[in-house]
């Protein structure tokens, strides 16, 4: 009400003022009074009690919550010049909120009122800040607070620029915030999330609406804290795991070194002797043939093809030795494929023959010619047919080459196919792995170390290329050598070094 419909007209107002502050005196416990007389002026008296004053019971009924969402709607701006900074109100004890710091950011005390009585009664803390500013000191100098409430017009700094600001140093994940504000328009809604801000509620809005809001995102934000403090846990442990195992690592890296030294030494310490017992067997062998004593000769060569077998053991835990220490080298020299492959005949022929086996060799009509370490191809070779031989009975073995070459990669294929046992898929799994063979049984059966095969694929990588094996159990396998024509001569030093 004013005081008729032409005061209205001349001076404006909504009439709610005066019936707003009457009750906030009353609510207050004191009383307020108005003397008049037209045309000479009004005075407004008012009485509150005294601090720490036993206060009479009041006659005034208690505001309910939905009557102090709409006098917050209603009232007017206040001088924030009269307003105190901010106001800590300890929340009341026993409510799972107690713990929760609510900043409350408003020009209008009215409004902070209306919040602070609200979010009291729900058992939170309280910080009031009168504007922008305030409100940020108080974050500079607080981190503890858990929501922010943050209304949109105020003098000085916007809640939209005081939002951005707080976002510089909190994430909507650690400080949500909430704008308050009678502003509804879709932009300025779009503006505030813009800003920065969690949520956006409409005045006039219910005290159940805004605390549901509230604990939402109070509980997003333990969600949150939770789920940080549990990453920050798993990122620890995995450090931790991490430094261990790095520790591990060095240990094992040293105790291989220390083994591949060892067996360097040892190796080449038995290899003398081992050289010298072959060559004296040789040469009594040749004496005892001239002199006639043969009856000697069966045990003799027995001596020889066991010392000769320990040699080549001796000879590839030495190599296997240099390449894990990484001191193998490469030596490239150019090479005809087609006289590698006689080469290779003539050596395994007796070997074929004494198997019963069929050696095929499948050459292309045009020469291949390569630029690689010879050496080292014809031990991989010699590996994989000695392979083939020793696992296959009355069979054929094929030794093929074929060239690959696109845009990409000019490289040459050779396959060793043999129709022998074959194996199972657990066999081929760890069929390079050193000392292993397909199982225990085939080690009595048919012997050797399990090192030959380790030994070709580590040299297929040191020259640029790889080994790989199909197979079927029963039906026989087939090695790939996969190697460029052209060998760099850095190709090896790298590979050998990460072998």
């Amino acid at each position: 009400n004013q005081g008729d419909g032409g005061i209205q007209r001349q001076y404006g107002g909504t009439g709610l003022g005066l019936s707003i502050t009457k009750r906030l005196v009353e609510l207050h416990g004191g009383q307020i009074t108005v003397n008049s007389a037209p045309g000479e002026g009004s005075t407004f008296s008012f009485t509150l009690p005294l601090a720490g004053a036993k206060q009479p019971a009041s006659d005034v009924p208690a505001l309910k919550p939905d009557t102090l969402s709409a006098l917050t709607e209603t009232a007017g701006k206040s001088d924030p010049a009269t307003q105190s900074d901010a106001v800590t109100v300890s929340s009341p004890g026993g409510s799972c909120a107690a713990s929760r710091r609510l900043l409350v950011v408003d020009d209008e005390p009215v409004n902070r009122q209306v919040l602070r009585a609200q979010l009291d009664a729900a058992g939170f803390e309280v910080v009031e800040a009168i504007d922008g500013e305030v409100a940020l000191k108080h974050l500079n100098n607080d981190s503890s607070f858990d929501l922010v409430l943050l209304d949109v017009m105020m003098p000085r700094l916007s809640g939209y620029d005081t939002c951005r600001i707080l976002r510089e140093t909190f994430s909507a994940n650690q400080l949500p915030v909430i704008f308050l504000t009678a502003k509804s328009r879709t932009e300025d809604v779009l503006a505030g999330f813009a800003a920065g801000g969690n949520d956006y509620l409409v005045k006039p809005f219910s005290r159940e609406e805004l605390l549901a809001r509230v604990n939402l995102h109070l509980d997003l934000v333990s969600s949150y804290r939770l789920i940080s403090d549990y990453k920050n846990m798993l990122e620890q442990k995995v450090d931790d795991r991490t430094r261990a195992l790095q520790i591990t690592i060095a240990e094992l890296s040293e105790a291989k070194a220390a083994t591949s030294r060892f067996l360097a030494n040892m190796s080449h310490e038995l290899r003398t002797p081992m050289n010298a017992i072959i060559g004296y067997s040789e040469m009594l062998a040749e004496e005892l043939a001239e002199e006639g004593h043969h009856h000697h000769l069966p045990d003799l060569n027995k001596m020889l093809s066991a010392s000769r077998h320990l040699l080549g053991l001796i000879n590839d835990v030495l190599d296997l030795s240099k390449i894990e220490a990484g001191k193998m080298e490469l030596h490239l020299e150019p090479i005809d494929l087609a006289s590698l492959f006689e080469e290779v005949q003539a050596t395994f022929e007796p070997l074929m023959l004494k198997q019963a086996n069929q050696l095929i060799l499948d050459l292309p009509e045009h020469p291949i010619h390569l630029q690689t370490d010879a050496t080292k191809l014809r031990q991989i070779l010699f590996n994989l047919l000695s392979n083939a031989a020793k696992f296959t009975r009355n069979g054929r073995i094929t030794l093929s080459a074929r060239t690959v070459t696109d845009a990409t990669r000019d490289q040459v294929v050779l396959e060793v196919s043999d129709t022998g046992i074959g194996m199972n898929e657990d066999q081929l799994r760890r069929i390079f792995d050193a000392f292993a063979q397909a199982d225990s049984s085939t080690t009595r059966k048919y012997g050797g170390t399990g090192l030959g095969l380790t030994i070709s694929k580590h040299f297929c990588e040191m020259l640029g290329g790889n080994l790989s094996v199909i197979s079927h159990e029963g039906k026989g396998s087939t090695f790939i050598v996969m190697i460029p024509r052209q060998v760099l001569s850095h190709s090896g030093n790298k590979e050998s070094a990460s072998g």
